[in-house]
């Protein structure tokens, strides 16, 4: 490859970690970290425009960090590489078509489903290879059919799998849960999360999974969200309502229909919180 558009998917992926290191994910305040406006980081992060080296030079400085990579930055390079090599040969807006002649899904119907306008869907018909976050909203639909749109890459872009109600939990040894699209999050300990039963509000179903990355223990303290906590061998799965880990010494779930359960700081092994339903069901 040129060394020079290595080095544009190099910092590409860089950003997008940041995003999540730095600002949880969160666009707007990683705008304000950085003085960028949020357009501009959008733009960037989802690769529809260029990183100068002024405006990462902005981005470094403002973060007061330094311009390096990680070993995961590098495995998400290569993983890029061997998916855009595979868009050669794979057109999934003609899969997409075809689903939908073969279901009998009318295009302003389907519009409605993934939230997007009837023009966008002729769009994506016509796209030989959807960004990452078109092709987890394609498949989430997809998948209720038993159909995806289809990779020539055999991935080993994987992140362990877990149920609900998973016990004596080993990361190193559980199911797996493979991706053949590059995540817009840092899936470097991420983990993806099955609903086993309808309990959760308010309408989640079973059969439902989630990625969730992982929160370092320095991040704890500002920690919210909905939320997976390992503790004593088993996982907890809510919405954070009282963060007193530093304060009280527990954090508190908001489980399904009301119930709440408290979490001691020293009884927490891992913590990773929900960004993203990949397959969500609705009862």
């Amino acid at each position: 490859m040129n060394q020079s558009i290595d080095s544009d998917k190099l910092r590409l992926i860089k950003l997008k970690r940041l995003i999540h290191e730095i600002a949880g994910g969160n666009k707007s305040k990683f705008s304000l970290l950085t003085g960028i406006a949020q357009g501009q980081i959008s733009q960037m992060s989802n690769g529809t425009k260029k990183i100068t080296d002024k405006t990462w030079a902005q981005i470094t400085t403002r973060l007061q960090i330094e311009d390096t990579a990680k070993e995961q930055d590098f495995k998400n390079l290569r993983i890029m590489a061997e998916l855009e090599a595979s868009s050669k040969h794979v057109h999934q807006g003609e899969q997409f078509k075809k689903f939908l002649e073969h279901r009998k899904i009318k295009s302003k119907d389907v519009a409605v489903l993934l939230g997007v306008s009837e023009p966008m869907i002729s769009t994506y018909k016509s796209t030989s290879q959807f960004r990452p976050d078109v092709a987890r909203k394609i498949n989430g639909l997809m998948y209720s059919y038993s159909e995806q749109i289809q990779s020539n890459v055999v991935s080993n872009f994987t992140v362990p799998h877990l149920n609900e109600s998973s016990q004596n939990i080993n990361l190193k040894t559980t199911a797996v849960y493979t991706f053949n699209t590059v995540p817009d999050y840092p899936i470097d300990q991420a983990i993806v999360l099955k609903i086993e039963t309808d309990g959760m509000e308010p309408t989640l179903s079973k059969d439902s999974n989630f990625l969730a990355i992982f929160v370092l223990p320095n991040k704890y303290k500002y920690h919210t969200g909905l939320t997976i906590v390992q503790y004593a061998d088993m996982i907890s799965v809510g919405e954070v309502v009282s963060n007193d880990l530093f304060d009280k010494g527990y954090i508190a779930l908001n489980r399904a229909k009301g119930s709440v359960i408290k979490i001691a700081k020293e009884d927490i092994q891992n913590i990773w919180k929900i960004v993203e339903g990949l397959n969500v069901k609705l009862r």
